[in-house]
């Protein structure tokens, strides 16, 4: 019998994060008018520039995402065993 190689458990977090924010950058308009999160922005930063913070802090997610898939980042071992 082969033996199953599992991914490792950063690089699916780290590809699950890449993955949920591109799929929040496709649908960003929907997320600014119909969110809670979303109105704030606009609140924050006005109608002009939420779409560009809101594009900013994703892609900043997604950069993170990536970073955790090949180990550039290390998650945090808080558990003893």
């Amino acid at each position: 019998m082969r033996s199953q190689r599992m991914v490792p458990q950063h690089v699916a977090m780290g590809l699950g994060i890449v993955f949920v924010s591109l799929i929040l950058l496709l649908n960003q308009q929907r997320l600014l008018v119909d969110s809670r999160y979303g109105r704030q922005l606009r609140h924050w930063f006005g109608e002009e520039r939420a779409p560009l913070v809101l594009r900013g802090l994703l892609a900043l997610t997604a950069i993170f995402g990536i970073l955790l898939a090949i180990e550039v980042v290390r998650p945090l071992n808080l558990l003893p065993w």
